[in-house]
Order: C-alpha cells, then sequence, then structure tokens
C-alpha cells in the first residue's frame, strides 16, 4: 500500500467512525495539534478538543446523520474528500435532505493533523 493509500485508508476510518459515533476510535485518528479550518465559519480555527466538543453535539442533535464518502483523492500529505451528509441537520434543516462539501486533510504519522472545509448547498435527496 502506497503512502497516499494508507492516507485515505485514514481519512476514510475517521469518516467510518463518527459514522458508529465511536468517539474514542476518532480520537485515536487525530494528531495532538489537530486544527479544523472552515472558511465558510466566521471564527477561529477549531482545535482538536473543540472537534470532539462539535462532533459530540452534533451527534445528539441528530442521532441518525450519515456521512458518506464519494470519493477520495490523495497527494503526499493531503487527502480531498467528497461527502454527502443524509439527515436532519441541528439547524431546522429540511428532514431527508443532504449537504455535500469537500474536506482536506493533511496526514502526518498515520493521524490527522489539519482539516480545512467547505459545506455545499442541500438539495432533497433521491
Amino acid at each position: 500500500m502506497t503512502g497516499s493509500e494508507r492516507n485515505k485508508a485514514v481519512v476514510r476510518a475517521l469518516q467510518e467512525a463518527i459514522n458508529r459515533r465511536d468517539f474514542p476510535a476518532v480520537e485515536t485518528l487525530l494528531a495532538p495539534s489537530f486544527v479544523q479550518h472552515d472558511p465558510t465559519d466566521n471564527r477561529a480555527a477549531v482545535t482538536r478538543a473543540g472537534f470532539m466538543s462539535r462532533l459530540r453535539f452534533d451527534a445528539e442533535q441528530n442521532p441518525a446523520a450519515q456521512e458518506h464518502v464519494d470519493f477520495l483523492v490523495a497527494e503526499e500529505d493531503f487527502v480531498a474528500v467528497l461527502l454527502h451528509h443524509v439527515g436532519n441537520r441541528p439547524d431546522s434543516s429540511p428532514s431527508g435532505t443532504t449537504d455535500s462539501h469537500v474536506q482536506i486533510f493533511r496526514v502526518t504519522g498515520g493521524r490527522l493533523a489539519e482539516v480545512w472545509g467547505r459545506r455545499g448547498v442541500y438539495c432533497r435527496h433521491s
């Protein structure tokens, strides 16, 4: 398995752990200095602790929600993923909507060091 394939496996493992609500597994995949950047969010970058807090909050607000990986592309330490989220969103979006978004991860030493994301437009799931 190449380095790019290993990095893609780490990102896929993250999405699978999030869908299972396996937060201890998520934490093992994050580097201690993990940072989440989101250009659509007018706040400062989110730390590892903040990321975990947000995941737990989202799971409480929408326990049936799932994120599905549409595809992964990797080059060196970076992995881009196109995801679609199925389920109700905590922001009162209509039931059965999907939210497509792209995330770019930087993987170092087999752990996620940074992520950048951009949410897309809500659309009816077909």
